[in-house]
């Protein structure tokens, strides 16, 4: 992981609107509902983890426990081009960890992004898919 990152819970954010920005680049880079990415974050049923670098949010992940233990990652961004991805998500799951005093053999997620940006975080293709139709 890069060495002058550190991760937080967010609840251990002094302001919480520090997070607005973030989920504003995060709800623009993917077209998503911005009011509903800031629900995502702030929801106490889920698991937030914020990355910071030179005393600024960076980045973050929003994840939530399914099937009583299964760790599926709703949102997952960063600003900035890192180095060794896969141990920086390894290290944001292992911070949910340790709070919730449990460990993760696995985490799942779904995007609409392109597999090959997933895969640089060490993610394998699975069979996950979700099924979406209008309602006429």
């Amino acid at each position: 992981m890069n060495d002058d990152i550190t991760l937080t819970n967010i609840e251990e954010l002094e302001d919480p609107r520090n997070m607005f920005n973030i989920v504003m680049l995060y709800a623009d880079a993917t077209g998503k509902n911005p009011w509903e990415c800031m629900a995502y974050v702030f929801n106490p049923a889920k698991h937030t983890v914020i990355m910071w670098a030179g005393g600024k949010i960076i980045g973050y992940i929003n994840t939530e426990i399914v099937d009583g233990n299964q760790l599926f990652i709703n949102h997952a961004f960063i600003k900035y081009k890192i180095e060794n991805k896969p141990a920086l998500l390894d290290a944001m799951i292992k911070k949910i960890g340790d709070k919730l005093n449990y460990t993760f053999p696995n985490a799942e997620m779904h995007s609409e992004q392109p597999q090959r940006l997933w895969e640089q975080w060490g993610f394998k293709p699975t069979n996950m898919v979700v099924y979406k139709r209008e309602v006429e």
